[in-house]
């Protein structure tokens, strides 16, 4: 179980490296999209894309959506960043979990 969690450790500090080395969007046009969902979200609490009600599509722009009430864009997207980080760590740790203990 000690190796496992030391990989889950190692992974979340790479995705953590990572994150913080990734500083612009780089599947912009979905990155933007998310964005712009989870801003309209953080503001109105109803999802949009560009002021036009949007249908739910993904859990994703909801997750994100505390990170975009910081209103500086650049603190927004690193915390959103990081979020992803903590998402995919704990997703990790289930797994890991469920892989050691049947």
């Amino acid at each position: 179980m000690v190796p496992l969690l030391a990989g889950v450790l190692a992974i979340g500090i790479l995705y953590a490296w990572l994150a913080w080395e990734h500083k612009a969007p780089w599947l912009f046009t979905d990155e933007l999209e998310i964005t712009q969902i989870s801003r309209a979200i953080a503001e109105t609490g109803h999802p949009a894309r560009r002021g036009v009600a949007y249908q739910f599509t993904s859990l994703v722009p909801y997750f994100t959506e505390p990170a975009w009430l910081v209103h500086d864009t650049r603190t927004a997207y690193d915390l959103a960043k990081y979020m992803g980080v903590a998402a995919m760590v704990a997703t990790a740790r289930v797994a890991v979990r469920g892989l050691v203990e049947p």
